[in-house]
């Protein structure tokens, strides 16, 4: 007699910042957005429940997520099966080295490519993490809130531009793609949006033409808004 399959039952977990992606509309855009081709070698942060994984799975046949909470490994790596072939980290995402996992995936010294939904209290460190491997990453594709976002792409002479605008940009090109509304969500979050941001031409020696996605230090710049104050949104990058 078969074992029966780990199924999602436990609900998102508030202390881990989890809000599961549901709506197909946005998934498709997201998939689009990233549009995955042979050779790729993809990389999601928080894969959750699914609910991109599945589909990226679905488009390009393999995949390695990592995942913290250890209550979705076993649910996703059963419904994995049935989409393709799933590689899961099981560790925080800030003790990964994305060098050597990219020099594990492309032994002949390729990029990866990164996607994910971020939590907001942790999307600033993700992001310099990140950066701290810019090299071995090709692009980005995150979903963040709309002010954080907003910053990342801000122009000299903005409102809003500051340390994460200038620290951003100097590795990459921000790109924001488009919204995503708090109903897409199970529990909903505040407003969220897409961007992407391209980094190519990386020089260890000083930057980049282009860049990644990401948010700075709470305490480099003014007080930071709690998650309530905050629109959401969601975006891409590339190294």
């Amino acid at each position: 007699m078969s074992e029966p399959r780990a199924t999602f039952d436990a609900g998102a977990k508030k202390h881990l910042g989890q809000h599961f992606l549901h709506e197909k509309g946005i998934i498709g855009k997201i998939v689009q957005a990233v549009d995955p081709k042979p050779g790729d070698r993809l990389v999601e942060i928080g894969p959750g429940q699914g609910a991109i994984t599945f589909p990226l799975l679905d488009r390009h046949g393999e995949l390695t997520v990592i995942e913290f909470d250890r209550d979705l490994i076993a649910p996703l790596t059963d419904a994995a099966r049935a989409h393709g072939m799933l590689t899961i980290v099981h560790r925080d995402v800030l003790q990964v080295d994305f060098t050597a996992l990219a020099a594990g995936m492309h032994p002949d010294g390729g990029q990866i490519r990164l996607v994910g939904n971020l939590p907001y209290n942790l999307s600033s460190p993700i992001l310099f993490h990140a950066l701290d491997h810019a090299a071995a990453i090709r692009d980005m594709h995150f979903m963040l809130q709309k002010e954080v976002v907003d910053r990342m792409a801000a122009a000299p002479g903005s409102k809003v531009y500051g340390r994460l605008s200038v620290m951003l940009q100097a590795y990459c090109r921000v790109v924001p793609l488009f919204k995503v509304p708090p109903g897409a969500f199970r529990p909903p979050p505040l407003r969220l949006l897409i961007g992407r941001n391209r980094v190519s031409g990386w020089d260890h020696r000083g930057g980049a033409e282009s860049g990644t996605t990401w948010t700075g230090s709470p305490s480099s710049y003014h007080r930071r808004p709690s998650p309530r104050e905050l629109p959401s949104a969601a975006g891409s990058c590339r190294t």
